[in-house]
This record gives C-alpha cells, structure tokens and sequence, in this order.
C-alpha cells in the first residue's frame, strides 16, 4: 500500500510542477485613479475621472525615465465611455519611475476606434504638447479644442466644443499588484489528461512489487 502511494506521488509531483511551469506568464497589474474633472462639457460632469487598470507584458524596471511600457490588456474610463483593446489603440504609453520601481511620471494616450475620441493621463513634465501641464482628459468626440496656460498652476483653462472634460495641474495616483497565473486551458488540459494514464500504471507496478 505504502509502495502504491509513494509510486502515485513520484508521479504527480513532476506533473504539477509541469502545470505550474505551463501556466500563462503574466506582468503587473497597474491600476491608476484619476482625480475628479475640473471642467467639463455634458455628457461629462465634474463627478467623472479617469481610471485605469493595466497589464503589463513585463515589470517595470528601477529609475528609468520615459520607458515605453506594453500592455498585454488594459481598460481605461473617463465615466462615459470604456476603451480597452478590442475598441481602440494605444498611441502613447510613457512611464518614469524611481529607485523602487513605483511610477513617477507617465504619459498614456488611447484612442478610440470608432469615434476621435480619446482618454489621457499625464503625470510627465512634458504632457499634451506643453511643457509643465499634467492632469487628465476624456473626450468621446474631438469636435473641439482645450486651452490652457503653459505651466502648473494653469491660470487659464477652457474647452471648447465637447462632449469632453478634464483635470489640469491634478494628475491621479497608480498602484501595482502581481498578476494572477492562470495555467492555459489547453496545458492544464494536456498534464491532466498525461497523470490519469500514468497513475493506473504506477498503481499496477506498485500491485506487482508487493505481489
């Protein structure tokens, strides 16, 4: 009995660690809170922000500064309109991080695929086209412009047109977590399927030695 059990674990051991070595590899998890808008121009209300939650393809390395990042998956909100990867692209993604790898400075710019619109983020000195402006911004359609002033604090802030609203001078906060590993449906199927042919082996030869 004792040489069936230990035949059954000599055998599953090396089978689950194949499972765990077949899992799906997965980066961080970055997600970011926006602070409320500022200005905004209906359907926006100044209760809307930007929130983010991002996979990463890899972690974030120690003090680099405007490392291009990529995003296996992400998912960003302005409160109106939802764009991840099945609706829209990524045109800018920037980070800046210090001796501990937590993000300092940012840019990240996605946009949509069935309107112009777009949701960004900046936390960078250099965001937007100008040098010193940070904040945030959701527009579902670009039918007009923003004005602002050059540096923080911004002494003048308008939007013309919209729908679309915004933060300047008040960039969120990110925080990171691991990514979960999910073992892939066809490996974990395939080590499954290989330990139930070989544990009736193991227990037929553990029958024959104590025979």
């Amino acid at each position: 009995m004792n040489l069936r059990r230990i035949a059954i674990g000599a055998l599953m051991g090396p089978g689950l660690f194949l499972l765990g070595c077949l899992s799906a590899q997965a980066g961080p998890v970055l997600n970011y809170v926006g602070n409320n808008f500022s200005f905004a121009i209906p359907t926006y209300t100044t209760d809307n922000r930007v929130m983010a939650t991002i996979e990463l393809a890899s972690a974030l390395e120690n003090s680099v500064t405007d490392f291009a990042a990529s995003a296996v998956s992400y998912s960003l909100s302005d409160g109106i309109q939802t764009l991840t990867e099945a609706n829209s692209t990524v045109s800018s993604f920037f980070v800046s991080t210090n001796a501990v790898g937590a993000i300092i400075g940012w840019d990240l710019r996605v946009d949509s695929a069935a309107t112009d619109g777009y949701i960004q983020t900046c936390g960078a000195s250099s965001c937007f086209g100008l040098v010193g402006l940070t904040g945030d911004f959701g527009i579902s359609e670009l039918t007009g412009t923003v004005v602002s002033s050059l540096d923080c604090p911004a002494s003048i802030v308008t939007m013309n047109g919209g729908p679309g609203a915004g933060n300047v001078c008040s960039p969120g906060t990110w925080s990171a977590r691991e990514a979960t590993l999910i073992p892939e449906p066809s490996s974990a199927a395939l080590v499954m399927t290989a330990l139930g042919m070989l544990v009736p082996l193991a227990r037929r030869k553990a029958s024959v030695r104590l025979s």
